[in-house]
Order: C-alpha cells, then structure tokens, then sequence
C-alpha cells in the first residue's frame, strides 16, 4: 500500500481513531506501523436533534438502520 503525504504533512492511513499501534523503524526512511489493538467504538445511533438528524457514536449504520427512524 501507498500514501500520498499533503502540504499540511498529514497521510490517510487505513486506521481508525482509537487504534493502538506498534511503530518499528526497520532502517533509515522505513518506519511499519501494526495495529495491535484495534479501537473498541461505541454502536452508533441515530439522534435528532431540532428536527435534524445526527450520528451519534462510532462506526457505520447500515440503510436499514437509518430507513428504520421515523420521519
């Protein structure tokens, strides 16, 4: 796999908020990061909130979940 690193020196990196990694520098210019816990998110849900609907929480819903809220 490769990034591409942008002018604010930030890379998107297949991690997600929470995760613990390893970091291993192998040689000069070579770093591995592995993930050795992956994040423990809460089960999202949907929240309305002044008649708007939000995601509260982490992960995804899937459609079935966001067709089940009543409108």
């Amino acid at each position: 796999m490769t990034t591409t690193v942008d002018q604010r020196r930030r890379a998107v990196l297949p991690f997600k908020p929470g995760d613990v990694l390893e970091i291993e520098k192998q040689s000069p210019g070579i770093i591995v990061l592995k993930r050795t816990k992956a994040a423990n998110l809460p089960k999202p849900r949907l929240v309305r909130i002044n008649g708007e609907l939000f995601s509260a929480g982490g992960g995804t819903l899937s459609n079935e979940e966001v067709r089940s809220i009543s409108y």
